[in-house]
């Protein structure tokens, strides 16, 4: 055990102790260690995970930002032109900002860093302030966001990392929904569960991009082919979270007639 122990270190965490075979102390001892090396394998994974989806995904606008201003200080130039290459680099400032913060809040919940405390909280509440997040930028894109009269009830969750799933869904269904367009949330219950629907009227989702919709860094083909910003995060960041409170969620689609995302979360 001690042999095999000095050998294990960050490059094969995936080794374990040798069990003596036997439900005495050095059994339970070596039971608690490999327990212990599981979770230092998991936390390693966690971090190269991490590293390598920041690397990934950042390279890309830091390389159009450096070439803009290096294009921009080869010559002189009159002002207007150095206004346009400061509002366009502010603009890649903002995209990395915000890939930073989901990719920070991804590596919170792999983590599981949760202070929030799951408790009964109204789903009403919870749509409230979802709808209340997205409201600026759907007015700004002309999008009515309705919520429809459901049953009250209590679901238990830890409301601000819920508000922050369905908040993305709401966002992400307002982003895809043309100019003039609706937003409809409806609350049910069944099966023990709270149920909110998330219903867009925009192009809706291909059948092939269901399966690798919820995936980090995954756009499907409406995402590809349209200038909707993002980097593919906010449905897996929404996917975890309420996976964390104990629910779970799906997409139903009607070719190109809109999407419906579904939200399950239990009641309390």
């Amino acid at each position: 055990m001690v042999t095999r122990a000095r050998h294990i270190g960050e490059g094969n965490l995936t080794e374990r102790l040798p069990h003596p075979g036997t439900r005495d102390e050095i059994g339970r001892l070596v039971e608690t260690l490999n327990e212990m090396l599981a979770r230092l394998e998991r936390s390693f994974e966690i971090q190269r995970r991490f590293t390598a989806d920041a690397s990934h995904e950042l390279r890309s606008p830091l390389s159009r930002l450096r070439a803009e201003l290096e294009v921009t200080l080869r010559r002189p130039r009159p002002l207007p032109e150095y206004e346009e290459t400061l509002r366009s680099c502010l603009g890649e400032v903002q995209r990395v900002q915000g890939l930073t913060e989901e990719l920070l809040e991804l590596a919170r919940i792999d983590a599981r860093q949760e202070a929030e405390a799951a408790r009964p909280v109204p789903v009403s509440e919870i749509v409230e302030a979802a709808v209340s997040a997205v409201t600026s930028e759907a007015e700004r894109r002309g999008i009515l966001v309705l919520v429809e009269d459901g049953p009250e009830m209590l679901v238990n969750a830890a409301p601000v990392a819920a508000k922050v799933a369905l908040a993305n869904i709401v966002d992400n269904a307002v982003k895809f929904s043309p100019s003039g367009g609706e937003v409809r949330l409806a609350i049910g219950a069944g099966n023990g569960e709270a149920v909110i629907t998330v219903s867009d009227s925009g192009p809706g989702v291909s059948p092939d991009d269901v399966p690798r919709l919820f995936q980090r860094f995954y756009r499907g083909k409406a995402s590809r082919a349209s200038d909707v910003p993002g980097v593919g995060l906010g449905l897996a960041i929404s996917r975890a979270l309420i996976e964390r409170q104990g629910g779970r969620i799906s997409v139903e689609t009607a070719g190109e007639k809109g999407a419906t995302f579904i939200v399950h979360l239990p009641l309390a």
